[in-house]
This record gives C-alpha cells, sequence and structure tokens, in this order.
C-alpha cells in the first residue's frame, strides 16, 4: 500500500489506528495490526515540491523549469489568505509551505483584494497600504517572502494577492515519482536495489484529502503508465478529495493549495465522458488512461458528508447536462460515508479541534469510520485479484430522489434552536 503523504505527513496508519507521529525515523506503533495482518508492505516517498524543509515531513526536491537560454521563469501567482484571528503578516506560501517570491517587491501592478464570501464582490486594497516585508527579531524589514498590512487582515476575510514571482519548480515530477517507486517495487530486481523483488503481487494508493485530490490528478494525466509500459498502481483510493484535483502539474502550482473556486475545481469530475453545459467541453477522468490497453486501475472515490455540502463531491457522479445520475466506469467505485465529517472524529466530541485549535459553533463530529476504511482497502484488494467484485457504489442519486439541493433544506436546519 502506498501512502501519499498529506502536506509530507504520513496517513495510511490511521487504518491501524495508530497515534499520529511526525518523526519518519521513529518506531512505527502498528495499532490494531490490521495492515501487517493483511500482508501490506507500507510505502513512502516525497512527491511534494514545496514541502518545506523539516526532518519529520517527506518532500520532493524537485529542479526549477527554465527557459530557452537556461533562465528561471518568471509568471503571475495567485495566493489566498484567512485567518481565524487579525493579523497584519501572511507568508507567500499555503500553510507555511515553502515561498514565492515576487521579482520586485515595489512592483506597482501587484494587487491585494478583499471579499466576505469566495463568490462575493471584490475589494481592491491600494498598493500603498501593502508592502513585501520580512519579520527578524520582531522587527519589519523589506523582504520578498511576506506580505505586510499595518491595517491588519481582518479575522475571516478572503484576500487574493496576485503578484509576479521567479522561478518554477516541476511539480508534475510528484506524478512520475510515485508511478516509479510502485513501478520499482513491482517489477525491479534484487540486483538493481529493490528490496520487495517477488513479494509485491499489487500496488495499491490511498490518498486523503490533498493526497486524494493529487491521486485524482494522477488519473486524469495518465501516468500510470511506467516507461516499459506496465501498470504501476493496480488500485487507487483517493479519500475525501470530492470532485477536486489542484495545483499538481501547473506553472507556478502550489501543491498545497486547496482553496475551493479556483484552480481545484477543474472540468471533468466523472469517470466517464462528461460535457461542461457551458463550454461544451467534454472528458473524463480516466481518458487518459482509456486509451491505452489494460492501464486503467480499479478506482475507488469514497467521500464524507463534508465534501458533499462542500459543493463538489457530487461532480463526482452527476450527469451536468441532464441532471441526472452519470455512468459509471467498469473499473470505478464511488462511495459515501454519510453523516460524517472530513476527518474520522473522536470520542467525546472535541470542542476545539486539537490539530489545529479550530473551533465551531458546535462540537465536532465524533464518528470513527476507520473500520470503513479497512474494509475498503480489503475489498479493493479482493477486487483487484479477482476474488470477488467491489460492492456496488453507494451514494446520493438524482435518479432515485436522495440527492437534494442543499438550499432545500435550509427550513428544516433553522427549526434547530442555536444554529445559525
Amino acid at each position: 500500500i502506498f501512502d501519499v503523504v498529506n502536506r509530507g505527513r504520513k496517513t495510511v496508519f490511521g487504518l491501524n489506528s495508530s497515534p499520529r507521529n511526525t518523526d519518519p525515523g521513529a518506531p512505527l506503533d502498528p495499532g490494531n495490526g490490521f495492515l501487517m495482518r493483511h500482508g501490506f508492505t507500507v510505502v513512502w516517498c516525497g512527491w511534494q515540491a514545496d514541502v518545506p524543509f523539516d526532518p519529520n515531513l517527506i518532500g520532493l526536491q524537485a529542479p526549477d523549469a527554465l527557459g530557452p537560454d537556461g533562465e528561471p521563469l518568471t509568471g503571475r501567482m495567485l495566493c489566498q489568505f484567512q485567518s481565524n484571528e487579525t493579523t497584519n503578516l501572511f507568508l507567500l506560501a499555503d500553510r507555511q509551505h515553502d515561498p514565492h517570491p515576487p521579482v520586485d517587491i515595489d512592483d506597482p501592478n501587484s494587487t491585494l483584494t478583499v471579499r466576505d464570501h469566495p463568490n462575493g464582490p471584490a475589494t481592491e486594497i491600494s498598493r500603498d497600504k501593502f508592502s513585501f516585508v520580512r519579520v527578524e527579531d520582531e522587527q519589519i524589514e523589506p523582504e520578498p517572502n511576506h506580505i505586510h498590512m499595518p491595517s491588519g487582515f481582518e479575522a475571516g476575510r478572503i484576500y487574493q494577492l496576485v503578484y509576479h514571482t521567479e522561478g518554477s519548480a516541476i511539480v508534475g515530477l510528484g506524478m512520475a515519482s510515485v508511478r516509479d517507486i510502485n513501478s520499482f517495487l513491482k517489477y525491479g530486481s534484487e540486483e538493481a536495489g529493490n528490496p520487495c523483488t517477488d513479494n509485491i503481487d499489487y500496488a495499491y494508493a490511498l490518498g486523503i484529502s490533498q493526497s486524494g485530490r493529487f491521486l485524482r490528478s494522477y488519473l486524469f494525466t495518465g501516468l500510470n503508465e511506467d516507461e516499459e509500459n506496465r501498470m504501476a498502481l493496480d488500485g487507487i483510493i483517493p479519500h475525501v478529495a470530492g470532485g477536486m484535483r489542484g495545483e499538481f502539474n501547473l506553472r507556478f502550482g502550489q501543491p498545497s493549495k486547496d482553496v475551493c473556486f479556483i484552480i481545484p475545481e477543474l472540468f471533468p469530475f466523472t469517470d466517464t465522458e462528461q460535457t461542461d453545459p457551458i463550454t461544451g467541453e467534454t472528458g473524463s477522468i480516466l481518458a487518459k488512461l482509456e486509451e491505452r490497453d489494460n492501464q486503467v486501475p480499479k478506482v475507488m472515490f469514497m467521500n464524507t458528508s463534508a465534501e458533499y455540502w462542500r459543493g463538489d463531491a457530487a461532480l463526482i457522479h452527476t450527469n451536468l447536462v441532464s441532471m441526472n445520475d452519470a455512468d459509471e466506469s467498469e473499473n470505478v467505485r464511488r462511495y459515501h460515508f454519510a453523516g460524517t465529517m472530513h476527518g474520522s472524529g473522536n470520542f467525546p466530541p472535541e470542542t476545539i479541534r486539537v490539530m489545529d485549535g479550530l473551533k465551531g459553533q458546535l462540537p465536532y463530529n465524533s464518528v470513527d469510520y476507520s473500520p470503513l476504511m479497512r474494509a475498503a482497502l480489503i475489498n479493493l484488494d479482493r477486487w483487484v485479484s479477482g476474488e470477488a467484485p467491489a460492492p456496488d457504489s453507494l451514494h446520493p442519486s438524482l435518479d432515485k430522489g436522495t440527492s437534494v439541493e442543499s438550499r432545500t433544506l435550509k427550513q428544516k436546519f433553522d427549526r434547530i434552536p442555536g444554529v445559525d
């Protein structure tokens, strides 16, 4: 099982209900031993080029793309910022990843806008109200890795900065690294240094959230065929990725970024051919792989209720023209973990999320759905090996009337006292 690390952090041992441990060199806590009891070899490798250097994180050192004369590339960059507390300083990166400095800190064409909702109107902030700075010994000095606004970025508001940057890592090499390590472990010889020669029957990948979006992009790119035309991954589980992808194969891409209503929500969304009713464009996530013989892995797209409320999970099984259920590939299953949140819950319910300090109006969902994750992996293994077909897809259905527009439920929620 290949664990597609999430922003440099291991995730697969959640199936073992193991305590989270970010130290790559520390002994692994086997937890309930699920993966070991079922004979899985667990593999990690770096794939994300903007993971900051940290001995506790697994990243990829990717080279920069260069121009025809060997010069670094320049181009426009968009950073989005939103804080739980008022602040006057942000790193020019997503979630404290490697920053992308501007070419010119005094560029008058750099723009900053603010809005209250992703779809709301934007107000431009005057260029003299913000600057590019660094903070050293609590002193603010000109430097290209941060944006500073003395009047402050207000809590909860959405700020978008557009500026020119220099240097573009080839972030798409992350897909090649995932393909190549799995291909090597499946097919490589002992003489070539393969520690798993003749011990790997099938290769599966699990990606959760950001890593699940990466796997959707990996499928769309059609890169699951190695240089000798062999299938690298036999089965793939993109979990809680919804209908999103991301900046995983773009010039000036920020693989960490998951901002809704921007790059992650890219057409197409389904595993069978889909038409965009606005542009007329057609396509599917698996189209490039289907052009090659026998190179389509078995795929289980799994989502929780959070991705449906977010608004994009339903896109993976919706015909956008007829607004009924989309057809399904024979190599795909789609599952909805009803009544659950993006990450598996804890009991007793948390009022403040331990991992990041976030607090909601109500306690967090406490449903631990790790048993469903374990069942999905076993079902995938049986499906790939030919032992048994995977259980039928189960998700909200337009055809059956179990999928409705979220706005139609507003009156029901309005009846609950104390909920805004």
